[in-house]
């Protein structure tokens, strides 16, 4: 659909992209992020745009923290072998 300055799409990504900026200056990073991938399925981010969606995806989900696994020693198992008849 043609309004004679943008399509129905174009305008769906424009105010995807400013819903989610305001969504993002108000710290609802949540929110924000939904709404800048909605507007990555029409079209590609601009910079800004695209800098604060992967801001607001860290802040949304913050990387879990690292689990550092050591091998602790065991005592020492001997085993005999048995004569076999």
């Amino acid at each position: 659909m043609w309004d004679g300055t943008m399509t129905a799409s174009q305008r769906y990504y424009t105010a995807s992209v400013r819903f989610a900026d305001d969504l993002y200056a108000a710290l609802d990073y949540c929110a924000a992020y939904d709404q800048y991938q909605k507007a990555a399925a029409i079209g590609q981010l601009d910079g800004n745009a695209a800098a604060n969606s992967a801001n607001a995806f860290n802040q949304c989900y913050p990387p879990t923290a690292e689990i550092i696994i050591e091998a602790t020693p065991t005592s020492e198992v001997i085993v005999e072998a048995t004569p076999t008849p």
